[in-house]
């Protein structure tokens, strides 16, 4: 996914200058999708990797009894799972979170071991896409244990410095890119391509609407859209 991947180039590149642990809450695979350097020590709270459950059917009755097995190891486990785990948040200079969640969950249980610390929160998805739930226990705990928070756009730059009423120091960073292109599009083929999971907070209904502003003035160029998700069928009905 796109957390995991932007992940694996932080760690790469900081690994040149730096030791560097990555702390996986759940491991449901025993191979990553994306290359670590060797020197990286991968670490995981819950191991679910031999359940197997991507290759399942979701109909299957096995699927669903494991569903419910991990459903209760997390609610019941995780907490002194990640107590375990305490000494590495606290040799570590900088804790980069990935997700808002993670960095909320760590928080709860092990508050204290960030205090003093450099800690890096991402933010993957627009403040409006976040519940109640989420919003009220970043305000609880993110200007306390934050230092930095990274949004990708200005206009999320706004939202959270008004969101945190200006408490946590907030910069826009873009996507780091894992790869380095060979080539260059020259544009000749005038289409424009998007790939990703069809829900909600992937933002394709925009992008929609906007091609459809766009090709008033440019008729020849198409869109081409890839991925599924719960939001398909809606996609398909506005295009």
């Amino acid at each position: 996914g796109g957390v995991q991947n932007i992940l694996a180039t932080l760690a790469n590149n900081l690994d040149i200058d730096n030791e560097v642990s990555v702390l996986s809450l759940i491991k449901n695979s025993n191979h990553s999708h994306f290359k670590y350097n060797d020197g990286i020590s991968i670490y995981s709270i819950l191991d679910f990797s031999s359940h197997g459950l991507k290759k399942m059917k979701r109909k299957n009755i096995k699927y669903y009894y494991l569903r419910v097995k991990e459903e209760i190891s997390k609610k019941f486990l995780l907490k002194n799972k990640l107590a375990q785990e305490k000494d590495l948040i606290l040799n570590s200079d900088v804790i980069i979170f990935g997700r808002i969640e993670t960095a909320i969950l760590l928080f709860k249980y092990l508050g204290n071991c960030f205090i003093n610390k450099t800690v890096i929160v991402r933010d993957s998805m627009n403040l409006k896409f976040y519940d109640n739930n989420i919003r009220n226990n970043m305000k609880k705990y993110f200007p306390k244990y934050v230092t930095h928070f990274i949004v990708s756009s200005d206009e999320c730059i706004k939202q959270y410095y008004n969101f945190f009423d200006k408490k946590i120091k907030i910069l826009k960073i873009y996507n780091p890119i894992g790869i380095n292109p060979k080539k260059v599009g020259k544009k000749s083929n005038k289409t424009i391509i998007a790939v990703g999971r069809m829900d909600r907070q992937k933002g394709f209904d925009m992008l929609i609407d906007v091609f459809k502003m766009l090709i008033i003035d440019f008729p020849d160029w198409k869109l081409q859209i890839y991925g599924d998700g719960i939001n398909k069928g809606k996609l398909e009905k506005i295009i």
